[in-house]
């Protein structure tokens, strides 16, 4: 019985600890990358595109790397996160290269 519980406390550990890393590279970054490009006023919109844009590029590289060979894995998170760190760089006067926020969006 006592395996049993063990056993199942170790699935949910190990699933609890997964759910969170595919959140950490998937819905985190474009959570910030959305609130960030609203934040300084610029565009959501060309901003969560591009990050949905680079969540794909970096599923592809983590699909591929997980096949071939595990040292990709780290590009493909520094992948996820590129745009919130683009915007990172960015102030909220530099509205030619982060766009403006049409009226649906303000």
């Amino acid at each position: 019985m006592g395996s049993l519980l063990l056993s199942l406390l170790l699935v949910v550990v190990v699933v609890a600890v997964l759910g969170a890393v595919l959140a950490a590279v998937s819905a985190v970054p474009f959570v910030v990358a959305v609130d960030m490009a609203e934040r300084r006023g610029f565009s959501t919109a060309r901003w969560g595109g591009l990050e949905l844009v680079l969540l794909a590029v970096a599923a592809a590289v983590g699909y591929l790397a997980w096949k071939d060979t595990l040292v990709l894995l780290p590009f493909a998170f520094v992948l996820a996160w590129v745009t919130p760190l683009l915007l990172a760089l960015l102030s909220g006067r530099e509205q030619t290269i982060g766009g403006y926020q049409g009226a649906h969006e303000a």
